[in-house]
């Protein structure tokens, strides 16, 4: 063992350690040589992953994104609707005859028609059919 060995020198192993020779190895050699891309790299994953499990973790980034993409979805859903309701206003804005049969189909009157609402008892009255009728005593006579 190195600290039973009388022959060890500790200062002189450090020594060797880190001088220059030491730095022969050819990873090192790389490493030296692109220390700027290295320290860039690192940052790079160190902030990525900061990113990633950070106050919102990657569960919740899909969730939002798959949120936005159904928000998108029904967004253009409701654009092509507005594109059909702008061509229909078009259409009975340039056809009377689209737009009396709008008005009919709303239920509604032109200028100068009158309706006739007759209540709802009379008209459940009249609808009954008549059925025979019962025989007095007192018509037989």
């Amino acid at each position: 063992m190195f600290f039973l060995d009388s022959g060890y020198n500790f200062r002189g192993d450090l020594a060797r350690l880190y001088s220059p020779d030491s730095m022969s190895h050819p990873l090192l050699q790389i490493a030296k040589r692109h220390k700027g891309m290295l320290l860039t790299a690192g940052m790079v994953v160190t902030l990525g992953w900061a990113a990633v499990s950070g106050t919102q973790s990657f569960d919740e980034l899909l969730e939002k994104q798959d949120q936005i993409r159904q928000l998108q979805e029904a967004n253009a859903l409701i654009e092509s609707q507005n594109g059909e309701l702008q061509k229909h206003i078009q259409r009975l804005e340039s056809s009377p005859s689209d737009q009396d049969l709008e008005i009919r189909r709303l239920n509604m009157l032109k200028q100068g028609e009158t309706t006739f609402i007759l209540p709802e008892a009379e008209k459940q009255k009249s609808a009954q059919p008549k059925g025979k009728p019962k025989k007095n005593k007192d018509s037989k006579r």
